[in-house]
C-alpha cells in the first residue's frame, strides 16, 4: 500500500476509534456561560416584504432565466439558421421584456395572497 492510502486510513481510524478531546477535558472554571445573553431575534428580511414584491422578484427572475435559457440553447445547440443569432440586442430586449411580464404576472399571484 502507498504512504498515502496508509494515512488515508489511518486517519479514518483514528476518527473513529480515539474520543474527542472535549469529552475527556474536565469543565474549566474560567468558561463564560453564554445562555445568559440572548439577542434579539428579528425575523429574516424575506418576511417583512410585501407578498406582492416577492412575486415580482421571483416572476421577474423566472421569466428573464427562462426566455435567457431559451435562448441561449437556440443560438448554440438550437435550430438557429446561419447569421440568426449575430447581433445580441434581441436577446437583452427579450429578457428585459420577459423579465417584466413575469413580474407582473409574479405581483397580481402575490397581491391574491
Amino acid at each position: 500500500m502507498s504512504t498515502i492510502r496508509h494515512l488515508i486510513i489511518s486517519a479514518l481510524m483514528a476518527a473513529v476509534f480515539i474520543a474527542p478531546a472535549s469529552a475527556q477535558a474536565p469543565p474549566s472554571p474560567f468558561r463564560i456561560d453564554t445562555t445568559k445573553f440572548v439577542l434579539q431575534q428579528r425575523p429574516p428580511v424575506a418576511a417583512q416584504m410585501h407578498p406582492a414584491a416577492k412575486g415580482a422578484i421571483i416572476g421577474g427572475a423566472i421569466g428573464a432565466g427562462t426566455y435567457g435559457a431559451i435562448g441561449l440553447w437556440y443560438c448554440t445547440i438550437g435550430p438557429h439558421e446561419a447569421g440568426e443569432c449575430g447581433a445580441r440586442e434581441w436577446l437583452w430586449q427579450g429578457i428585459l421584456l420577459y423579465g417584466g411580464i413575469g413580474a407582473a404576472i409574479g405581483a397580481l399571484i402575490g397581491a391574491m395572497k
